[in-house]
């Protein structure tokens, strides 16, 4: 069988040739053939022919039978060599058209390549020239754009021991006759940012470590003995090299070589490059582009310092600043009153250190303040009258403090904050009158954990902030009955007056009012009367915490409409009755009812409630058996029926859902397979372990 071009040709009486490629005009398969002489095999150069097939695709169209020659013999021997020469010749040519080919090919592919390789020197050439420009730029400029962390010319963490030969080596006062050293200590000296005394030989202060700093070691100063600090001859584009000056006393007040970050501080000659320093350019007096410090961000880096070093608040220095962000450290001392002369800043965010002292008077003349975020510190006396002046006060937190003494009534005047934060305090005294009348802007009120006391609404106008969402007062001495001027704060979302000495009833007029509710917390008061039906008002209610009052008489069945009631707490009053059905509460987490007079039997329904974690009844009056279905309360943690009259015990399903109950507690006259106390009839508490044999 012979096969058509570009596959293999098989014949009866040899072995298999091969076949050329598609694009040969013959296909042509040989067979060595015996002759006379079985051992010459020299046919046409050595080569015997046998059954040549000869295809020609052109001849035949149908490319599926190639024409066959007759069996070799010695009138067409000749023939088949010729026709061998003919396809060796054709082979041949194809070979040299090949190699021309292949030879452009190479041509083509080597100018493609030295094309790329000029490319890709063009492109490192030309990033070579932008990153040059952008150095030059950015000195030019006062390094408005910061130093991403991957130049490799400056560590991402600037070494301690970089710093050694100040903070370790000897202070013999070698360069302070240097003509630098003279200026820039008159210049520091004529600011009047530092004392003498600071940058005398020897002074082991952050500021003579500063000044040595940069006489020294700084890479931004200048080589020339005529130096100006004050003209900023380093970079007449740069922040002045006081600004410089100002921070490296930071640093070295703050331990500086440990923070967890101090990339490029000190290192890097623009000090806009500096991790947490930021800058902006702007026009002075005279209309000359100016680059000026305008933020400060060190945040949660390792900062510690017995003192803030007044010259971070240095009048010349940073009189720009709109932002100092401190927060989470371990800073010490007082604030210094130079903080005064910064007026415009907009953020002082000093939480969470170990700042003492008071509040130094001079904070308000920082006219551009919108948020004093003083909380977490150890600060004492009381809020200075001139707090009233912050006219653009958003966010007053001082919570966390041990701060005392009354609020004074100047805080009235400032009328846009949105989130006034005293909690944790010894305020005491009264509210001041019409405290609240011109802050309409307010959204969150928290006086929790204090002595104050008298009303929390009316005389100080409480109705008037109508954007309040959350009301935290508890812990506090307030006395009169809740305010009716919550009825007025119609977005409230949070309500926690608990622990304080409200009496009377709840008003119907607040219940009705508040749609978006959704906590209310008024435990440990003096209220009474009974708990209304228009609690079932508050759709959005999760938490209702009345415990530890005199409420009475039975629960409205309305509490049943409340889906998505997450804890129920009316411990400790005086209610009695049957629990309304609470199955559509099935959110419900928590149920404390303990001592009061609920009387009947324990609800059925509870086993229908399959998030409760704690279900407390003691003290009741419930009777008759446990029902069943509680062992469907696969979640319950603290389980309490003791000190009621039931009868049999705990339910044997109930033992086998709950095994990893914390609580289970009922009176020992019960069966429980799985209880971890008991009461007994004397109002002790038997342990299981102990003196309670289950």
């Amino acid at each position: 069988m012979v096969e058509s071009k570009g596959r293999k040709i098989n014949s009866s009486g040899g072995s298999t040739g091969s076949s050329r490629g598609e694009g040969s005009m013959y296909s042509v398969r040989f067979e060595k053939v015996g002759t006379a002489n079985d051992n010459d095999d020299s046919l046409c150069s050595g080569i015997g022919l046998s059954n040549v097939a000869i295809m020609n695709p052109r001849e035949d169209p149908l490319m599926n039978e190639p024409v066959k020659t007759p069996s070799p013999n010695d009138d067409n021997i000749a023939l088949m060599c010729d026709l061998e020469t003919m396809h060796t010749q054709k082979l041949e040519l194809r070979r040299q058209e090949r190699q021309r080919i292949s030879r452009r090919c190479m041509m083509a592919w080597g100018i493609l390549a030295l094309a790329g390789i000029g490319m890709v020197v063009a492109y490192f050439g030309s990033q070579y020239l932008i990153r040059k420009r952008q150095e030059k730029s950015s000195a030019n400029n006062g390094g408005i754009q910061n130093i991403d962390g991957t130049d490799s010319a400056w560590p991402d963490q600037t070494p301690s021991s970089t710093f050694d030969p100040i903070l370790f080596g000897p202070d013999d006062g070698s360069s302070d006759s240097s003509p630098k050293f003279q200026a820039f200590k008159q210049a520091i000296l004529d600011d009047g940012m530092t004392k003498a005394t600071d940058l005398d030989v020897g002074a082991n202060t952050p500021q003579r470590k500063a000044l040595r700093w940069l006489v020294e070691y700084d890479p931004a100063m200048p080589e020339t003995s005529s130096f100006d600090p004050l003209s900023s001859q380093y970079d007449p584009a740069m922040p002045s090299a006081l600004d410089r000056y100002a921070l490296t006393v930071f640093f070295f007040a703050t331990n500086g070589p440990q923070w967890f970050s101090n990339r490029y501080w000190l290192l890097h000659p623009n000090l806009c490059s500096w991790h947490g320093v930021y800058c902006q350019q702007m026009l002075d007096e005279n209309s000359v582009t100016r680059t000026v410090i305008s933020s400060i961000s060190l945040s949660n880096n390792n900062l510690k310092s017995s003192q803030i070093p007044p010259e971070l608040f240095a009048k010349t220095t940073m009189m720009h600043l709109n932002l100092l962000s401190l927060h989470t450290n371990e800073i010490a001392g007082t604030i210094p009153t130079q903080v005064g002369f910064l007026q415009q800043m907009e953020t002082l965010a000093l939480f969470n250190n170990t700042l003492a002292g008071s509040l130094p008077q001079e904070i308000g003349s920082m006219k551009s303040l919108t948020n004093l975020l003083l909380s977490g510190n150890l600060f004492i006396g009381s809020i200075p009258p001139q707090i009233g002046d912050l006219t653009r006060l958003e966010q007053l937190q001082l919570y966390d403090n041990s701060m005392f003494g009354i609020i004074p009534q100047s805080i009235s005047r400032c009328t846009r904050l949105k989130r006034l934060w005293l909690s944790k305090n010894r305020f005491s005294g009264r509210l001041p009158r019409d405290m609240f009348q011109m802050m309409t802007q307010l959204e969150a009120l928290y006086l929790d954990e204090n002595f104050i006391s008298g009303p929390l609404g009316g005389e100080t106008k409480l109705a008037s902030a109508t954007k309040l969402r959350d009301l935290r007062v508890y812990k506090n001495m307030f006395t009169s009955s809740v305010p009716s001027d919550l009825a007025h704060l119609t977005k409230l979302e949070l309500i926690y007056l608990d622990q304080n000495q409200f009496d009377g009833p709840l008003p119907d007029a607040m219940l009705t009012a508040l749609p978006n509710l959704r906590e209310l917390s008024l435990f440990k008061n003096k209220l009474t009367g009974t708990i209304p039906d228009s609690i079932g008002a508050l759709e959005s209610l999760e938490v209702l915490d009345l415990g530890e009052n005199q409420f009475n008489g039975s629960l409205p069945l309305s509490l049943g409409n409340l889906r998505e009631l997450r804890k129920l707490r009316l411990y400790k009053n005086n209610l009695l009755g049957e629990i309304p059905n609470l199955t559509r509460c099935v959110r419900l987490d928590d149920l404390e009812l303990q001592h009061n007079a609920f009387q009947g039997y324990v609800p059925d329904w509870l086993g229908m409630l399959p998030q409760l974690k704690y279900l407390i009844l003691t003290d009741n009056k419930f009777d008759g058996y446990l029902p069943e279905s509680l062992g469907k309360l696969t979640q319950i943690q603290n389980f309490k029926v003791d000190q009621n009259d039931l009868l049999g015990g705990v339910p044997s399903s109930l033992c086998m859902a709950v095994r990893n109950a914390q609580e289970i507690v009922t009176d020992c006259d019960l069966e429980c397979q799985c209880c971890t106390a008991c009461v007994s009839s004397d109002n002790q508490v038997l342990i299981q372990g102990k003196n309670w044999n289950l």
